[in-house]
């Protein structure tokens, strides 16, 4: 799985979605060029030394990029034709695509072939969580779903 995130505009975010793309064994996080630039060594101590590991690629046209892509291209939105992500099955050549922390516009809702939302209990009334955050969530399920992971926590 890969994914593309348009115009993270928070260095703390981006060092989250880092560490956790390398956890959760994603090939590579495309950014966009509407991305502020973040200093490296910022970027480094958010990601907790992360931003080296895991494969980090700009794309200088993320348009014609989504035009050409010959996977899914998954976007994760709270939509009528959204499906539940507990109940979607990831394939390895996925593509999720993320705006930045607003939300994901709809240029780029246009390229999707899928949507997902992330279930959340009925007790707080909030509409959507932190994009680092949503990420994770997403992550995690689709490395779930793809490799063992009893053998990663020394509790199970």
């Amino acid at each position: 799985m890969k994914a593309m995130f348009d115009g993270i505009k928070n260095i703390g975010n981006l060092g989250n979605i880092l560490r956790h793309a390398f956890i959760f064994d994603t090939k590579e996080i495309l950014l966009t060029e509407n991305q502020a630039i973040f200093a490296l060594s910022k970027l480094h101590k958010s990601s907790a030394g992360y931003v080296n590991k895991q494969k980090l690629v700009y794309l200088d046209d993320f348009q014609k990029y989504l035009k050409n892509y010959k996977g899914r291209k998954i976007c994760p939105v709270p939509d009528k034709k959204a499906k539940n992500l507990f109940n979607f099955k990831f394939k390895e050549n996925d593509l999720l695509i993320f705006g930045d922390e607003r939300g994901v516009p709809d240029m780029i809702k246009k390229y999707a072939d899928e949507f997902l939302y992330i279930p959340m209990s009925n007790k707080f009334p909030m509409m959507c969580l932190n994009l680092a955050t949503a990420f994770s969530i997403i992550a995690f399920e689709q490395f779930k779903q793809k490799k063992s992971i009893r053998r990663w926590f020394w509790w199970m």
